[in-house]
């Protein structure tokens, strides 16, 4: 499954939703999170991961995860997306992180 870049307007509504709902979001910080999210797809839609492919695949999970806890949000890794949980109020938002 390839997927395609998102638009424009489909990564500012991911920023805009971010920096609403997460605590310490930050458009710098939402970029980096949507670019690790891109690498994070092309890695695992490979058809086969060399050890120096699996290697990298847990590096950018673990970036992942520290980049989503210095926001004071968490990730979900569901097949070869990324998803971002946020608290809002008594409810968790769950929102797609787009792949750039």
């Amino acid at each position: 499954m390839e997927a395609t870049r998102a638009t424009h307007s489909v990564r500012e509504k991911f920023v805009e939703d971010m920096v609403r709902y997460a605590p310490l979001a930050n458009s710098v910080s939402c970029g980096r999170l949507m670019r690790l999210g891109g690498t994070l797809h092309r890695l695992s839609v490979a058809k086969s991961l060399s050890p120096n492919q699996a290697a990298r695949l847990e590096r950018v999970k673990a970036k992942i995860v520290k980049t989503c806890e210095r926001m004071q949000c968490s990730a979900l890794f569901r097949d070869s997306g990324l998803f971002v949980a946020v608290p809002n109020g008594n409810e968790l938002l769950v929102v797609e992180v787009p792949v750039v």
